[in-house]
């Protein structure tokens, strides 16, 4: 229903100019068809429709202020900022949209920047924005007026969402990567360079990941998506999603892990002390060349697994 109101919205041409406030924000197609206006508190989508109205940093749906019309919560200074915003959902809690610089991702931490981008603003002048297609860069629209606060660069950010389709495309794309990294191998092997026959060496048959030379060692599972230890508890739980690898029982991001290229590392941190690379079937630490160090990789093991051995979480 909120889309094919918006989308009426787009086909009517209000008079911007005659008879508005200095304070009036305009959110216009590249038809410079009107897609909502922003006068005061209220923001119209079709003349004398007001949609939906701002008071301070919430945006309500429709007319009424009231706990039960809150639409989105706004934790932002600066759309362009490096220090990233937040857009909670009603419960105040869940994050529905991060910006930073200039740009709106859909979801929470961490931020896929090519494929969670849904729009993106780019300055022309102080009171002139160009809004952008965040997966493919085509104009979408401008934001205009001399009073563009962070609650109403998100309205017109959500306008734009809305008429256009932008979470739903960001959602599909990030479907189609996740079909492609999520994939699992057909088999393989991974044990120390210099141990070979010792306590720790995998075997990788597909689906389950077994320790070949000790017996005590659990059993894994993994079926592209989610990793876990046959008898082992949630805290032995982990999902791997568009190359980064997930605790299923902490959304910290300082305990996940992500493959950059042919690297291992831990999200948040960028001490090479930390990383790992993976170079003609070695993965080693990359500052280190201790050969004790070291692990061989024989066939085809999914990436998830040869970083999760290699730190000593699966073991």
């Amino acid at each position: 229903m909120l889309r094919s109101i918006l989308f009426l919205g787009c086909l009517c041409i209000f008079s911007v100019l005659a008879g508005q406030n200095t304070g009036d924000v305009f959110v216009l197609d590249t038809e410079e068809q009107l897609l909502g206006s922003i006068e005061d508190g209220a923001v119209f989508t079709a003349p004398d429709l007001q949609r939906f109205t701002i008071r301070g940093n919430t945006i309500y749906d429709g007319a009424s202020v009231g706990t039960g019309n809150i639409l989105l919560l706004v934790d932002m200074k600066d759309p362009f900022s490096k220090k990233a915003g937040l857009i909670f959902e009603p419960d105040g809690k869940t994050i529905r949209f991060i910006s930073r610089k200039g740009s709106f991702y859909l979801g929470d931490f961490p931020i896929d920047v090519e494929n969670q981008c849904m729009l993106s603003y780019t300055q022309l002048s102080e009171d002139n924005w160009a809004a952008l297609h965040g997966l493919t860069g085509d104009t979408l629209g401008y934001v205009r007026g001399s009073s563009i606060t962070p609650a109403r660069a998100v309205m017109a950010a959500y306008l734009f969402i809305v008429a256009f389709d932008l979470d739903v495309a960001v959602i599909e794309r990030l479907e189609s990567v996740a079909a492609g990294s999520n994939s699992y191998t057909t088999g393989g092997m991974m044990y120390p360079v210099m141990n070979p026959y010792g306590m720790q060496t995998w075997e990788w048959n597909g689906r389950i990941l077994r320790n070949t030379t000790n017996p005590y060692a659990l059993e894994w599972e993994f079926d592209g998506k989610d990793i876990s230890a046959r008898g082992g508890g949630m805290e032995m739980a982990w999902s791997w999603e568009n190359g980064i690898i997930k605790p299923f029982w902490n959304n910290d991001p300082q305990l996940q892990w992500r493959w950059a290229d042919n690297t291992f590392q831990p999200f948040w941190n960028s001490n090479p002390d930390k990383m790992w690379i993976l170079e003609d079937g070695i993965m080693r630490p990359m500052w280190n060349a201790d050969p004790t160090l070291q692990w061989a990789i024989e066939g085809d093991l999914p990436l998830a697994l040869i970083g999760l051995i290699a730190v000593g979480i699966i073991r």
